[in-house]
């Protein structure tokens, strides 16, 4: 009998080490896709955003995205990366380009939006600021993800993964 669990235990072990490349070939991808412009984004991700860099610094003009993953996992970033992130910013976007921090109902986007004020010395984020290399929706929306939903999981792989 414990030959018999030892056996099927050490197949299972086995067996899992066949899935791990895969795990990995996502992450890897999504990497490539944000170090790179693709068809469907006008700028590569890593020309706003550092992938290791410090979520309070906003060097060159995002945050950093050290581990962004693990705050605010994949649901979110799922909704954050899609076409429709827009939902997320409410009514706090203004008609003159001002961003109304307290009008803003998600609690990350919040946080975000403090922390680039705190970064840049009581200054607001400006709508021109979120759709400088994205391709922005009409009335200058924030970005407007382009990704199709295969690159967008290869990028939340990656990123679950800094």
């Amino acid at each position: 009998m414990k030959k018999i669990l030892g056996f099927s235990l050490a197949t299972v072990f086995a067996i899992s080490f066949l899935y791990v490349p895969a795990a990995f070939a996502d992450a890897a991808t999504g990497k490539k896709i944000f170090n790179t412009k693709t068809a469907t984004m006008k700028a590569p991700c890593k020309q706003c955003h550092k992938p290791t860099g410090d979520p309070a610094k906003f060097k060159p003009v995002g945050p950093g995205l050290k581990g962004v993953g693990k705050r605010l996992g994949k649901e979110y970033l799922q909704k954050w990366l899609s076409p429709n992130n827009v939902e997320l910013w409410g009514d706090a976007l203004g008609a003159k380009g001002k961003i109304t921090i307290s009008k803003v109902k998600d609690e990350n986007l919040k946080d975000l939006l403090a922390r680039y004020k705190a970064a840049k010395k009581g200054k607001d984020m400006k709508k021109s600021q979120m759709v400088k290399n994205f391709a922005p929706g009409k009335g200058g929306k924030p970005p407007k993800i382009t990704l199709t939903d295969e690159e967008r999981n290869h990028v939340i792989d990656y990123l679950m993964t800094l």
